[in-house]
């Protein structure tokens, strides 16, 4: 989970750079600097055992429908589906992680609607000394 919401956290507008999603800003200062910032480095790391169920939740998210003004959470339609179709019976542990995953992509979508959007953690002291602004 703390993968999940690290990652749908980044994938928010960037206050400096609305246009831009804050990893694609952190990406472009590692690439365009070669300084990794530290919100890159602290990232949470998914464990290799559970690939395939972020893997699960991905491709289910292309699913997702959309509401009036916002996302829906994932249909059970759409999850059955999903696993007939792949041939999986998912274990009921494994059903509840994709419902927890999407919970939390639901709440940080709420978050971008109200105005959530953040500035990466030390972007513009980083820019000032990349620029030489005082």
């Amino acid at each position: 989970m703390r993968f999940a919401e690290a990652r749908f956290a980044l994938s928010t507008p960037d206050a400096m750079f609305p246009t831009k999603t804050r990893l694609t800003v952190l990406n472009d200062i590692v690439r365009q600097t070669g300084v990794v910032p530290k919100e890159l480095r602290d990232l949470p790391r998914l464990p290799a055992a559970l690939e395939y169920l972020w893997d699960w939740f991905t491709e289910l998210d292309a699913t997702r429908g959309q509401g009036f003004s916002a996302d829906l959470a994932i249909a059970w339609q759409e999850i059955n589906a999903f696993f007939a179709v792949q041939r999986v019976t998912p274990q009921r542990w494994e059903l509840q992680a994709l419902r927890r995953i999407d919970e939390a992509y639901l709440s940080s979508r709420a978050r971008i609607a109200a105005g959530g959007g953040q500035v990466a953690a030390g972007a513009g002291a980083l820019r000032d000394k990349i620029t030489g602004a005082q």
